[in-house]
């Protein structure tokens, strides 16, 4: 994704973004991803993951997740979404920001 809405923007660049990402790229796998409703548990276990262990909020995981993959924070379901690039363009899209 080569434009970010500025707010996208913010959220790449807030508390524990990065760190966010580095696990989705890592731990995203096919079968994550199958359905948008296996794509929403994956999402929502990556929520828990962080909030248990760095005490993010559920906005400061979301954000920085749906800005990479979209340049925006609006938009359709992100399990919708996810499902829908796959992968592949998930993981090129996360590593596209990350240093």
């Amino acid at each position: 994704v080569a434009r970010f809405t500025p707010e996208a923007r913010e959220a790449l660049d807030g508390e524990g973004a990065f760190e966010v990402l580095r696990r989705c790229r890592e731990t995203m796998r096919p079968y994550s991803l199958v359905t948008p409703a296996a794509a929403n548990q994956y999402l929502q276990d990556l929520r828990h993951f962080f909030r248990d262990t760095e005490g993010l909020r559920g906005k400061q995981v979301m954000f920085p997740v749906r800005a990479a993959l979209t340049g925006s924070l609006t938009g359709p379901c992100l399990g919708v979404v996810t499902s829908l690039l796959g992968v592949a363009r998930c993981v090129k899209r996360i590593e596209d920001i990350l240093p």
